[in-house]
């Protein structure tokens, strides 16, 4: 290790404040649906004047920032030198070197890597005095030991925006969905309603008994037409800037119906109804800005049945069974999702 032994300023940033000791180094994001924003790399010091000494790596290190396509050109250089930063746990860049290299398709700037070279340097030790001396000479006749400065590096990460998103889910299961969320990468709060026709490996067989005037009648039958109903939570995974991957919890309300009605006296069965779970995932590609392609699979758990009946008298239904008690149907789907 180097070590320059400078009294004179190396810390050299001082600004007004007298009584207050604290070096403050963040990274703040601010994101909305259309217009994201990065501020980063901002660095706060108020503190009397300071004298550092420094120790300086060796080698020289080197990072790559891959910059996001949103965001302003004249925030990238900030950003990588803040990256430097946190990646060699140092405090200074001594002699930085910045290359770009930019990736263009069809006219289209494709990708932005910015490549930060240097020697990160720490800070040894920080003495505070009353005023920066002028000279080396100077320097050398400050009278230490002087009282020592603390400082507190700390690195916060904010993201604020709302985010109200519908999706529509034309091919595999029929679906319409809408959810919002206070922040843009926090929990979104769904409600969906969705339409479809089981096929012959998720037909419902419903089995049970009715009461007739005095008497019971069994019934066995498929069940396949389908509506549900859900509501619940989702939380998005940014894997890259433009794909997201999704967990989905929540309940749901499901209706199967008979291919045709069972009449009876003064009551029509209709078909079954469930209350359950939902569980689910999906994976959702940014096409345009505030649209994506939406893939989607979920899988709903029984945890309740019954039959539905329309009529004035209702029958009294027992041993009611289903050849799928437990996770009964699959759903899957391709659409699109927007985000306002």
């Amino acid at each position: 290790m180097k070590k320059f032994n400078l009294r004179m300023l190396i810390g050299t940033m001082l600004l007004s404040f007298i009584t207050s000791c604290t070096l403050e180094r963040k990274i703040t994001t601010k994101k909305s649906i259309h217009n994201p924003r990065v501020e980063v790399a901002e660095s706060k010091l108020y503190i009397r004047p300071v004298v550092a000494d420094l120790k300086i790596g060796s080698e020289k290190k080197s990072v790559e920032y891959t910059a996001d396509l949103k965001i302003p050109l004249s925030e990238i250089q900030s950003n990588a030198l803040n990256l430097f930063l946190i990646q060699h746990n140092c405090d200074y860049v001594v002699d930085p070197i910045y290359t770009e290299v930019t990736t263009i398709d069809n006219s289209k700037l494709n990708s932005i890597v910015l490549k930060v070279t240097g020697y990160p340097a720490t800070y040894d030790k920080l003495y505070q005095v009353e005023s920066l001396p002028n000279s080396v000479v100077q320097s050398a006749q400050i009278n230490l030991p002087v009282k020592r400065t603390d400082f507190i590096n700390e690195y916060k990460e904010n993201t604020i925006g709302k985010s109200l998103g519908l999706e529509f889910i034309p091919l595999g299961s029929r679906l319409f969905q809408i959810d919002y969320s206070k922040t843009v990468d926090g929990m979104h709060y769904y409600f969906s309603a969705e339409f479809d026709e089981l096929g012959n490996s998720q037909e419902v067989k419903v089995d049970f008994s009715y009461s007739v005037g005095s008497g019971k009648q069994d019934f066995s039958e498929y069940a396949s037409q389908y509506r549900n109903f859900s509501f619940g939570v989702f939380k998005n995974k940014e894997i890259t800037n433009h794909l997201k991957f999704r967990g989905v919890i929540g309940m749901n309300l499901g209706r199967t119906f008979f291919p045709y009605s069972v009449n009876l006296d003064s009551n029509t069965l209709l078909g079954l109804r469930t209350l359950g779970l939902r569980f689910g995932t999906g994976v959702q590609y940014e096409l345009l800005n505030g649209i994506y392609l939406m893939g989607r699979i979920n899988a709903d758990l029984s945890l309740r049945n019954g039959i539905i009946q329309d009529g004035a008298v209702k029958s009294t239904i027992t041993n009611l069974s289903t050849s799928n008690s437990g996770l009964f149907k699959v759903g899957y789907g391709i659409g699109l999702r927007f985000e306002f």
